[in-house]
């Protein structure tokens, strides 16, 4: 697992227990090219949403764990 992977599943984990989600953008420069979405995708569905898919670009990964964040918390990332 890359430094990017470690990081962002870090931060799902640690945003989630002291729901500071609102510092999600801080985590943008990890969704780069080779990271293993699969495993994001894993960890955020463990600490968020079990129904949450994911297929596609890092960067689309990014936007689209901001979206659920806003559409469930109510905050714009």
């Amino acid at each position: 697992m890359n430094k990017e992977t470690k990081a962002i599943i870090h931060g799902i984990k640690w945003m989630n227990h002291t729901e500071s989600e609102h510092l999600v953008c801080q985590y943008k420069k990890y969704f780069v090219e080779g990271i293993d979405i699969p495993a994001i995708v894993k960890v955020f569905q463990s600490e968020y949403d079990s129904t949450f898919t994911f297929e596609g670009e890092p960067i689309d990964l990014y936007w689209a764990i901001v979206e659920w964040y806003d559409d469930a918390i109510g905050f714009e990332g």
